[in-house]
């Protein structure tokens, strides 16, 4: 009866002899080589670098997505307080004061007059530490009840 020994695979007295590398360990050899050690320190130094870049990545994307959804909660908050008050033809519509979980961010908001003063166009931008990161538009109507 004959045995075949697959290919990487040594057989020794003690036993098969297994090499990550693909070649069978030699006869009286003991431990790994110089050049196998740095290899396997290059290759674990590239997956090392790979993960930590993912994961910058990650973390970077979660903040700039964070910034971007706060900043809208704001600007709709405002854009409502803006609705509820009364029809202003000069345009200087009361902000509501921003929460303290939001410090960092400021809000700016202008109206344009169209259609005779019978409409505006209402524009509220948000920023955060100067950088301005979401601008939303709306439009408010001189109801005929707010005529004066």
């Amino acid at each position: 009866m004959s045995i075949t020994i697959p290919k990487g695979v040594s057989y020794t007295k003690r036993g098969l002899i297994v090499s990550i590398f693909g070649r069978a360990g030699r006869k009286g050899e003991k431990g790994i080589s110089l050049l196998e050690t740095i290899v396997a320190l290059v290759l674990l130094g590239i997956i090392g670098v790979s993960f930590l870049s993912a994961t910058a990545t990650t973390t970077r994307s979660r903040v700039v997505a964070d910034e971007h959804v706060s900043a809208r909660i704001i600007a709709e908050a405002q854009l409502e307080g803006i609705r509820e008050q009364r029809y202003a033809p000069s345009g200087n519509y009361a902000l509501d004061p921003l929460p303290s979980e939001y410090a960092g961010y400021s809000v700016n908001a202008t109206a344009t007059a169209m259609y005779n003063g019978n409409m505006q166009k209402i524009a509220i931008t948000v920023s955060h530490f100067g950088k301005v990161i979401t601008t939303l538009e709306s439009y408010k109507t001189r109801r005929v009840d707010e005529t004066s």
